[in-house]
């Protein structure tokens, strides 16, 4: 019986957590952005590793493939250029929010860049 009492205080636990972490279907794209780069950064980090470091590889990599220079700022702006121009074929709300998600981790980053 105490079994299943400390299954049922755990499943609460993690229930908190997703309502809390994830968005609400009356949720507008700011808040899910924001909850995307600041609120889950941590769950994200672990996932993918750290956006700024991934972008910043994704410009290294961009660099040679190219075989000029791009900036990790250049990248982000790259980012959210390919986002706004999916819009053209179709505005989905997961993009909208992909592109204002690469809007704040930009601001971010150039809040930052002094502690990279």
């Amino acid at each position: 019986m105490k079994e299943i009492e400390n299954i049922g205080n755990e499943f609460d636990k993690l229930n908190n957590y997703c309502n809390k972490i994830m968005p609400k279907k009356e949720d507008n794209i700011l808040k899910i952005a924001d909850k995307i780069i600041f609120e889950r950064a941590e769950e994200k980090e672990r996932e993918y590793g750290p956006i700024n470091e991934s972008i910043s590889k994704a410009a290294l990599i961009a660099s040679e493939l190219c075989n000029k220079d791009i900036s990790t700022e250049d990248f982000y702006k790259c980012m959210i250029a390919l986002k706004i121009s999916r819009m053209a074929y179709n505005i989905k709300k997961d993009t909208m929010v992909d592109c204002v998600a690469y809007i704040a981790a930009l601001e971010n980053y150039k809040n930052n860049k002094n502690e990279l």
